[in-house]
């Protein structure tokens, strides 16, 4: 449900910003035999809502701010700065979900997990740090800073159109006679 009200907005967004980057549609979906590669490869159960996320779609290229989600071939490896590399280093960063140009970088925090195997999320996107208590809660916060961005995109619009068609504008007078 809210994969699918993210994409919903995210193609709103599309729509009245046709020049903004964002995948509006995840990878098909990874067998369960490729969750448990990954898995193995990683040497840890993934979060139930993660496996959730990877058995509907395989990771998601431009999910949010250009950041990918990453698919059970990516996750966990990441291009990364010195200060990501060190909380790695200790086994506490998982990523699964960075963009190219750094400024976006989503992980789950291994040093705590909760009876119901979840792992809390770490993010930063474009200077912004969010921790939320699961992958899931980590979707409803991006749902919500995807509303945020429509809702501000569509204040903008009628500030726009009264500044092109304003009292003083070519178009306004064009009705008048005299």
């Amino acid at each position: 449900m809210l994969l699918s009200s993210i994409r919903a907005l995210q193609m709103e967004l599309k729509r009245r910003m046709p020049e903004r980057t964002i995948g509006l549609s995840g990878n098909p979906a990874a067998p369960e035999s490729a969750i448990v590669v990954a898995e193995l490869r990683l040497g840890r159960r993934l979060p139930p809502s993660y496996r959730e996320f990877l058995s509907f779609s395989d990771g998601w290229p431009r999910f949010f701010e250009n950041a990918d989600l990453l698919g059970t071939g990516e996750i966990g490896r990441v291009p990364i700065g010195a200060s990501e590399e060190r909380a790695m280093a200790g086994g506490r960063l998982l990523p699964f979900g960075a963009d190219r140009a750094g400024t976006s970088f989503f992980a789950f925090d291994t040093r705590v997990r909760p009876g119901d195997g979840e792992l809390p999320v770490v993010a930063w996107v474009g200077g912004l740090g969010l921790d939320c208590r699961c992958f899931t809660s980590f979707l409803a916060t991006v749902l919500q800073l995807c509303r945020a961005e429509l809702a501000t995109a569509r204040a903008v619009e009628p500030a726009q159109s009264a500044a092109v068609s304003g009292p003083n504008s070519a178009v306004s007078g064009l009705g008048r006679v005299g």
